[in-house]
């Protein structure tokens, strides 16, 4: 072998070195004790080896694992190791009329759900630990579609009730016909939906944080937070980039994932 050939081995093998694939769910299938070596298999029936958490596992509890080494399977999204795919503000890397881009700005709350459904969490963005659980992203579909639906009631409810008249002086005169209660309700509406985004969202970054290995770069302890606070446009399109992989698979608004239907969910489960 050349030195050239060998230059080009190592670049190779150092590159394959700073990939992973995501990490594993398992289902406990008893009660298992810390630190034990337990043989699953996944549903295509490759069998091997993982090792329980400290804190041990409970019946049917969903836990997170490194893929065994060697576990070679289509299914598995592969990305940079311990770090972002790309940049918090790097939302444009695939064009700006990528669907991510229009989702996030304007359906912020769908583009979350769809991550939610890729990566197997709840719609609240943790871990899935029951067999079963509703699909996240059409809970979130539905707490989108009411909450926006009562938002408009209530606006066309407070309109209809508002009298506009011209006044003498060229000016307009607004009579109000309603009392404290709509605007109240609206706005607690209004909060206790944006509650649930950002803690949604924190939760969902903080979790495919794990998934990918990812450290905290800034805010320690608090950087999911601030990220779903303060930039939850940005913080939406980078999760899903993450989990999409678009360079290979193309993005699809009307779909639970956001991806072709034939495109495997980012995290396998095993059992």
């Amino acid at each position: 072998m050349s030195a050239e050939e060998s230059g080009y081995k190592k670049e190779a093998l150092q590159v394959e070195s700073n990939r992973f694939p995501t990490m594993m769910r398992v289902q406990a299938p008893t009660d298992l004790p810390p630190g034990y070596r337990l043989q699953v298999a996944d549903k295509y029936e490759q069998k091997f080896y993982i090792t329980v958490p400290n804190l041990g596992v409970k019946q049917g509890d969903v836990f997170i694992v490194p893929t065994p080494d060697g576990y070679q399977h289509d299914e598995l999204i592969y990305a940079p190791k311990g770090q972002w795919r790309d940049g918090i503000c790097d939302c444009c890397t695939h064009g700006p009329c990528h669907p991510s881009v229009a989702c996030a700005m304007y359906c912020t709350p769908i583009l979350m759900g769809q991550v939610m459904e890729r990566t197997r969490l709840t719609f609240c963005g943790n871990l899935l630990r029951k067999k079963f659980n509703p699909s996240a992203f059409k809970v979130v579909l539905i707490l989108t579609a009411t909450y926006a639906a009562l938002n408009t009631i209530f606006s066309c409810y407070m309109a209809y009730k508002t009298d506009v008249e011209e006044a003498g002086n060229g000016g307009y005169q607004v009579t109000i016909n309603y009392g404290p209660i709509p605007i109240i309700a609206k706005n607690i509406l209004g909060v206790a939906f944006g509650l649930f985004c950002l803690i949604a969202l924190m939760n969902t970054r903080r979790n495919v944080r794990g998934q990918y290995a990812i450290p905290e770069e800034r805010c320690y302890g608090c950087e999911d937070l601030c990220c779903a606070f303060f930039c939850t446009c940005c913080t939406v399109a980078q999760v899903a980039r993450q989990t999409g992989d678009y360079a290979k698979n193309p993005a699809k608004c009307c779909s639970n994932t956001g991806l072709p239907e034939h495109v495997p969910y980012a995290a396998p489960m095993a059992v």
